[in-house]
């Protein structure tokens, strides 16, 4: 069951790319995405895998976040990493919740928030889906800031830093 999991878990950061990859290939400019698409449609088909009809799904996607293909890869894993351990580790023993994804672009640094009202989670824990997300903000050029909220669940707000001009 464990290396089924784990190769599940692998199969879906491919199909993650591939995604990225198909909205690069749907788009009128093939340098950049339209990532706020990109996160409904991931949001979704996490949602679909380990929702289990307990934990419910909330976007607010509103905000145009349009970036470079080279960002847009790993910034999709690293997302993608966050969106499934929200799935996956907020809610144990079928409890019931919210995963709500947003994009906050109000100022020069837009912000990919991902929070649920589940157990929360604990400093110092963390497997490799942590590891790989400190990874991924380093080569994505990104803040990751993880907390507790107030009352339950985690925050994870991921800030993009400027793109760098020539």
């Amino acid at each position: 069951p464990e290396v089924k999991e784990l190769l599940g878990e692998l199969s879906g950061r491919v199909q993650s790319l591939a995604q990225v990859q198909s909205r690069i290939l749907a788009s009128d400019d093939l340098g950049k995405v339209d990532f706020a698409a990109y996160l409904a449609d991931i949001a979704a088909a996490l949602h679909r895998m380990y929702g289990n009809g307990h934990i419910a799904l909330r976007l607010d996607l509103d905000a145009p976040l349009t970036l470079p293909v080279q960002r847009a890869g790993p910034l999709a894993l690293l997302v993608y990493e966050v969106v499934l351990n929200a799935f996956k580790h907020a809610f144990p023993d079928a409890g019931r919740g919210e995963v709500f994804v947003s994009v906050d672009a109000a100022d020069d640094y837009p912000t990919i928030i991902v929070q649920d009202d589940g157990v929360g989670f604990e400093r110092g824990l963390g497997g490799m889906g942590t590891t790989l997300i400190r990874e991924l903000a380093l080569e994505a050029d990104v803040d990751v800031a993880t907390r507790r909220r107030d009352g339950g669940g985690t925050r994870v707000a991921i800030r993009l830093k400027p793109e760098p001009t020539l």
